[in-house]
């Protein structure tokens, strides 16, 4: 780590400053995973060696609690609502609680609705090796799970009040947590949020692995960067491909030349996007998807009366299948539809 790096880790959270910087710049163990997933070459054939536990804190927010969160005991956490409904927000690899675009829908919560939301702060296994953190996820699943029964079973918060939000390795570990929550207090969560859930390692992996429809009662998945930093393919009971789910309108394209110059906030800018479209549509409900049976192979909604429904905070419990969404390049992104056809919103 270099030593403008190092000062900055002592600042600020370290996922805010890898963003921050040159992907050269970033540690050697890093970097070189971080390049390998941009050109789709990494590869895992070892056995995952985590230890028992992982270091993570639970921080949080509601109407008492609005700029400083309390970090809740994970064996006591009586300072939980009970009122009210709770979100938990997980940040993904190389993000912290702080770190993109999670104060935005943090804030866009606490604004809009009287709910408590946890944010689940494992920064510090997502600030290593890609391997090492999806090594890690698990085990950390799992001591989720155990904060969700606990609450559950003694502080009178069912699990049919809990909404899972994670972003890329988050959203995989919001589909472990849901596994073991059936499995250790008998109990589905109501309802999962997976932005742009991690695709590197996780494509091929049995369902028991990985984010599947069966990890919640409702599961809905956005996709923004599939086949790079983001899962490929559909993986909920709904699943968004936002502009075809690969790359996003006002991210810059990247030379591959020019990679180890180019900053990590601009590589992860179409993975990183699904955030921004998440914390939007807990405000309105503007995000407006058409029925895409073969997205993301071929981003073409169906051409005579295809079904329409909402992406995001508000996406209908009865929503299945596939559906394609068209933004704008800069917020709002939002774009309302008079018609939509062949991928073209008019």
């Amino acid at each position: 780590m270099t030593p403008i790096l190092l000062v900055l880790c002592l600042i600020f959270q370290c996922g805010s400053a890898f963003m921050d910087i040159p992907v050269r710049d970033l540690p050697d163990a890093i970097r070189d995973e971080f390049v390998k997933i941009f050109m789709q070459t990494l590869n895992f054939f070892h056995t995952c060696n985590s230890s028992d536990t992982q270091e993570v804190q639970y921080l949080l927010y509601n109407g008492k609690h609005l700029k400083q969160p309390v970090v809740l005991d994970p064996k006591a956490p009586a300072e939980v609502d009970q009122e009210k409904p709770t979100v938990f927000i997980i940040h993904g690899w190389l993000s912290s609680p702080n770190s993109s675009s999670f104060p935005m829908i943090r804030d866009a919560y606490l604004t809009k609705h009287d709910y408590n939301v946890i944010m689940v702060d494992w920064a510090k296994t997502t600030q290593t090796a890609y391997t090492h953190a999806y090594c890690a996820l698990p085990i950390i699943a799992k001591q989720v799970a155990q904060l969700l029964c606990l609450l559950d079973a003694n502080y009178n918060i069912p699990l049919e009040m809990i909404h899972l939000v994670g972003h890329s390795l988050g959203g995989q570990m919001s589909g472990l947590i849901g596994q073991n929550t059936k499995e250790f207090c008998q109990k589905p969560v109501d309802r999962i949020t997976a932005l742009d859930p991690a695709g590197p390692l996780f494509l091929g992996l049995p369902e028991s692995n990985r984010l599947d429809s069966s990890d919640a009662n409702f599961v809905q998945v956005i996709h923004t960067n599939g086949g790079v930093f983001g899962y490929l393919l559909s993986c909920g009971d709904v699943d968004f491909f936002v502009n075809c789910g690969l790359f996003q309108p006002g991210c810059i394209s990247i030379d591959i030349k020019k990679l180890l110059d180019s900053l990590v906030s601009d590589v992860t800018c179409s993975h990183s996007r699904s955030q921004q479209y998440m914390a939007e549509s807990i405000y309105a409900d503007n995000f407006v998807g058409y029925s895409c049976k073969l997205c993301p192979v071929a981003c073409v909604s169906e051409v005579h009366k295809p079904k329409t429904t909402m992406m995001g905070e508000y996406s209908p419990r009865n929503a299945k299948d596939r559906y394609l969404v068209t933004t704008a390049s800069s917020p709002p992104f939002a774009q309302k539809c008079n018609s939509y056809t062949y991928g073209i919103c008019l």
